[in-house]
């Protein structure tokens, strides 16, 4: 992440393929949904609303990367 621009990370191949700063905000949701009360609650999380992950929004690079720490 650290080697690409901004406009690197949100660049998409056509309408139908997703971006690099898409395709990390789908495991940064997993891992949260995953691993947030991972003892206690055995399942997603009601909150993940997985298709809302590959929909395209513009983020910044550092929002990019707190995210992808963040999970």
């Amino acid at each position: 992440m650290a080697q690409l621009s901004e406009k690197d990370l949100l660049w998409q191949y056509n309408t139908a393929s997703n971006s690099i700063g898409v395709m990390m905000k789908h495991p940064w949701r997993n891992m949260l949904s995953r691993w947030t009360n991972f003892l206690t609650e055995d399942r997603e999380k009601d909150w993940r609303k997985r298709d809302h992950e590959f929909e395209v929004k513009r983020k910044t690079k550092a929002e990019i990367i707190s995210k992808w720490k963040e999970g």
